[in-house]
């Protein structure tokens, strides 16, 4: 390798961060951009002109004048009427849209039936997934929606419901839902992860690295599978109720997977905590595999439901031990973390309170009613997804930043200073094991005539002038060759290439460049040198080879002083 392409691949090196810091760029570019395209579609918000009717078990009717209402019971039903105001005439063929969970759906208007949706039952045993709802309307027309209960005190009240232009409606996830950042920001996660991958391959940043780019990349993906199925946005797509809960719920189990498999790669300073966090991930899987069995085989077919509340729990301990480990790196990559994993700790704490208020007990209304009815469960995957991304990415600057100070050391100890060619060091550990693998290859020994002379006359000053001279001759004579010029010593030199007229040509190119050099004294500046070869057939080392062109350069030298002292009266 020449120092061309050794400085092309230094260059390279320091590509990641900079596409990185690209790829940061692009993303909140895109972002902005799909925010403020999708804002701009007119909506119609019509929440203020619903009543609802909640009819319970034994046939009493509770009436309210908006969509608030206490949480129904399983086989309860909800009908809520609402009329389409006249500002829906300024929307071209407006679409009522909102979002359902956990009940069977049917919508009415003037006896006509305009959608008719049931889910799969959870008696059945089958996890039931949030659905998206897109019907026609028209100005002034009185709708009613009637919701038949799935399960015990789940809040299904109709929430964000809009009316929105008929082609722009699958965009109604991403516009209204309380996921409309999160979840764009979940794909842009999911690219940006794979990107990062890409670039840990492509530029070596390190196995380790390698390893959790990965992982976060699947976890990334899981994420976004998630954030795809809560909103809704799965239906949207799919049309098919049934895939949407199990791609939910199946990217439920595996997120916990993905997330002690990162935990694993980064824990390589953790010591016996690593064997903890491999123990974990293995733990995640084999409750995944067991949940996806007993919903396939099980009598009851309820395997996902069922480890749900297992999965959680041990989630969240986990989370708490992560976090508690982490405590002890102060490094800005620890304090990331820490910071946003607490936060995400708070926010799960919080969402389990929330679900206790719920099934344990009837919520009044007030401001218990509010907390309880809060979407939670985005912020918290958002803040997880965002803090593990922040901390890779401060990871992987640091691996970079310690790579880059490594090959900076690596440079002053290949690199001869005062001449700037590559020293012995860099010959031997560098280039010496590159030649011994190849069948044919020379070396030329090359000596700088005089250098003692000249340090005792003129001084040392002179005599590094001497050498700098020499070393720039030798530079420019291997430049476009494909040799390599090192100093290997003192005054001694080696020039390295494929073959003897190659290493004689660079060898020629630089005698004739100091044919022209002086001394400060007008002493001519020369050198002596010998090549040595290495032949396929030979068994002699590179060593072996330095020797003999070593020997040769001295026979030179002798030569010359003899020749001088022939010519001497």
């Amino acid at each position: 390798m020449d120092s061309e392409s050794r400085e092309n691949r230094n260059a390279a090196s320091s590509l990641p961060v900079r596409v990185l810091m690209w790829a940061v760029l692009i993303s909140v570019c895109v972002l902005i951009v799909w925010q403020l395209g999708v804002r701009n579609i007119p909506v119609l918000p019509v929440d203020g002109c619903i009543t609802t009717d909640l009819v319970s078990l034994d046939g009493t009717v509770e009436h309210y004048d908006s969509n608030n209402f206490r949480l129904p019971k399983k086989g309860e039903r909800l009908i809520f009427t609402l009329t389409i105001p006249d500002g829906a005439d300024e929307i071209d063929n407006p679409m009522l849209c909102f979002c359902n969970y956990n009940s069977v759906v049917t919508i009415t208007s003037g006896g006509n039936v305009l959608y008719a949706h049931g889910q799969v039952k959870q008696d059945k045993g089958w996890p039931t997934g949030h659905t998206i709802i897109r019907v026609p309307v028209r100005a002034g027309s009185v709708v009613t929606i009637e919701y038949l209960q799935q399960e015990d005190n789940t809040l299904s009240s109709l929430s964000e419901i809009v009316l929105m232009p008929a082609q722009y409606s699958w965009l109604y996830p991403v516009r209204t839902l309380p996921l409309q950042i999160s979840l764009t920001l979940f794909v842009i996660f999911a690219v940006f992860s794979l990107l990062i991958f890409v670039f840990n391959t492509v530029f070596s940043l390190g196995r380790q690295e390698l390893a959790q780019g990965f992982m976060l990349s699947l976890f990334c993906i899981t994420m976004t599978l998630w954030a795809l199925g809560y909103s809704g946005t799965l239906f949207v797509l799919t049309n098919n109720d049934t895939t949407i809960p199990f791609a939910e719920y199946t990217a439920t189990y595996l997120i916990p997977v993905f997330f002690c498999g990162y935990m694993l790669y980064g824990a390589a300073s953790y010591g016996w905590r690593k064997k903890v966090s491999a123990v974990l991930e293995a733990f995640f899987f084999v409750i995944f595999l067991a949940a996806t069995l007993v919903q396939l085989f099980g009598p009851e077919h309820n395997g996902y439901l069922t480890f749900l509340g297992i999965c959680y729990t041990i989630l969240l301990f986990s989370c708490i031990f992560f976090t508690v480990l982490v405590f002890r790196d102060r490094t800005s990559a620890g304090r990331v973390f820490r910071i946003g994993m607490v936060i995400t700790i708070l926010l799960a704490l919080s969402d389990v309170i929330a679900a206790m208020m719920i099934r344990i007990r009837e919520i009044d209304d007030g401001s218990g009613s509010r907390f309880a009815a809060q979407a939670i469960t985005p912020a918290i995957v958002l803040v997880f997804q965002t803090t593990l991304m922040a901390d890779y990415l401060s990871r992987v600057y640091r691996a970079y930043q310690k790579r880059k100070e490594l090959e900076r050391l690596e440079q002053v100890a290949y690199t001869d200073a005062l001449t700037g060619l590559d020293s012995r060091a860099a010959f031997e550990d560098r280039e010496l094991p590159v030649l011994e693998k190849q069948p044919c290859y020379a070396i030329a020994f090359i000596d700088a005539d005089g250098l003692k002379r000249t340090n005792d006359r003129c001084g040392h000053r002179e005599g590094d002038h001497l050498l700098k001279t020499v070393s720039d001759a030798i530079r420019s004579g291997c430049a476009g060759s494909g040799c390599l010029g090192f100093r290997y010593g003192g005054d001694e030199f080696l020039i390295a290439g494929k073959d003897k007229a190659t290493v004689q040509g660079a060898v020629d190119a630089m005698e004739k460049i100091l044919s022209r050099k002086n001394l400060s004294d007008g002493t001519p500046i020369t050198v002596s040198s010998g090549i040595a070869v290495h032949l396929k057939a030979s068994d002699r080392s590179a060593s072996d080879i330095i020797r003999e062109a070593d020997s040769r350069m001295y026979q030179q030298k002798k030569e010359k002083h003899k020749t001088r002292e022939e010519s001497c009266p």
